[in-house]
């Protein structure tokens, strides 16, 4: 099992199921991490998760303009 960095655990988000609790990655911290693995299958997902970071920070600063 993946050992997570206590920042990685506070920024993480959690979704409540009937029965169950998941815990999700926060997509920064899973960014940073796919950059520091460095292999090959990482750093080819990595321009997708960039482009997702900026789609929802554009998101965030759009909901920050109309508020």
């Amino acid at each position: 099992m993946a050992q997570f960095k206590p920042a990685a655990i506070a920024a993480a988000h959690n979704r409540h199921g009937v029965e169950y609790v998941v815990i999700i990655a926060d997509l920064a911290d899973v960014v940073r991490s796919k950059e520091a693995a460095g292999r090959p299958n990482d750093l080819a997902v990595l321009p997708a998760l960039y482009r997702r970071l900026a789609e929802r920070q554009a998101a965030s600063d759009d909901d920050v303009n109309h508020a």
